[in-house]
């Protein structure tokens, strides 16, 4: 028979016993429970469509290029490694990595996306033209003949806007200059070359990506703005491409674009980029002659009249199709106001 104090101490170890199990059961179960709940998958990225094809010139979303989900529900940090040129027609690619709030980091996604050249139509640059005349000349072209402007007006104000008037501060121009840089498909063709291919076709291109949004570009880029101004107000004019004779294009294996443009008592030069504060023998840098044009130096006061070297009996090298074939005879007098 069991006296009373054996029958406690089996009770005892045997209650401690039982309190130990389900401690033990308890703490393995929050255990369990934390483990278990642990977030340990990686986010998923995946495109978000088969083939991607931007138009050239156009602002590119990154992060609506793909989609990605996680198992928590959250959002998930995304980052990306482009080499897309959205300026330039192409093939390229974009690397994505996505992490969740778990410190869960995803395989890397690559995707492709194709920057497609734009097919700009005549009319189309033209509607963009007429709302740009609106809005930062003050007049369209029907309000332009309502009210009987001259030729000389209307380029004077497109001069306004489209120069770039300080190469020391660009941030004050509407269209700011970079040297050898245009934006329509084939703007490095000129690079290294001595003229560029294309160049009298890609002006409505140039001007529609350029007034679209770019607000930059090179001398090609202002020569197809300022034309076309001209052409939605049916101003004559001519395009001019420096010559390969010229010492400036042997130099740097580069060219120069600028326009002639008639107003009422004949053709003149126009040169919207910086260049044309350089013409030291006017004050008036919109409409010269051609000895004015002749007359421009350097920033340095230097002369380089070869910079503006110009070719008059080649077509290569002006725009034929713009005066029937035939280079202007430029005014060799003075305009005055």
């Amino acid at each position: 028979m069991i006296n009373k104090k054996t029958m406690w101490k089996i009770i005892t170890v045997t209650i401690v016993a039982l309190a130990v199990s389900i401690l033990i059961t308890a703490v393995g179960g929050v255990i369990t429970l934390l483990v278990g709940s642990r977030d340990t998958e990686p986010p998923v990225i995946t495109a978000a469509k088969e083939n991607i094809v931007i138009d050239a010139g156009s602002t590119i979303s990154y992060r609506s290029l793909v989609n990605v989900s996680d198992d928590s529900g959250e959002e998930c940090d995304l980052e990306w490694k482009s080499t897309v040129d959205q300026n330039t027609p192409g093939k390229y690619t974009v690397k994505y990595r996505a992490t969740d709030a778990s410190g869960n980091v995803s395989d890397v996604l690559t995707i492709s996306v194709e920057i497609k050249a734009v097919n700009v139509a005549n009319d189309k640059l033209m509607a963009l033209i007429a709302q740009k005349a609106k809005s930062e000349l003050g007049y369209t072209k029907e309000e332009a003949k309502a009210n009987n402007y001259s030729k000389e007006k209307i380029v004077r104000d497109i001069f306004i806007f489209v120069a770039d008037p300080n190469e020391s501060v660009p941030s004050k121009a509407n269209i700011i200059f970079l040297d050898s840089q245009s934006n329509s498909p084939n703007q490095y063709l000129q690079n290294g070359k001595p003229k560029r291919e294309g160049w009298k076709t890609d002006w409505e291109e140039e001007a529609y990506l350029t007034l679209n949004g770019i607000m930059k570009g090179d001398c090609y880029t202002f020569y197809s703005v300022s034309k076309a101004f001209f052409e939605y107000f049916e101003i004559p004019n001519v395009g001019v491409q420096r010559t390969t004779a010229s010492p400036m294009t042997q130099k740097y294996s580069g060219t120069h674009y600028w326009n002639i443009v008639k107003v009422e008592d004949g053709w003149y030069y126009y040169d919207s980029t910086r260049y044309a504060g350089r013409f030291t023998k006017c004050e008036d840098p919109c409409l010269v002659t051609e000895e004015q044009l002749l007359s421009y130096v350097t920033s340095g006061g230097v002369s380089n009249s070869g910079y503006y070297y110009i070719e008059t009996s080649n077509d290569e090298f002006f725009d034929a199709d713009d005066n029937g074939g035939v280079y202007p005879t430029v005014e060799k007098k003075e305009i005055t106001d």
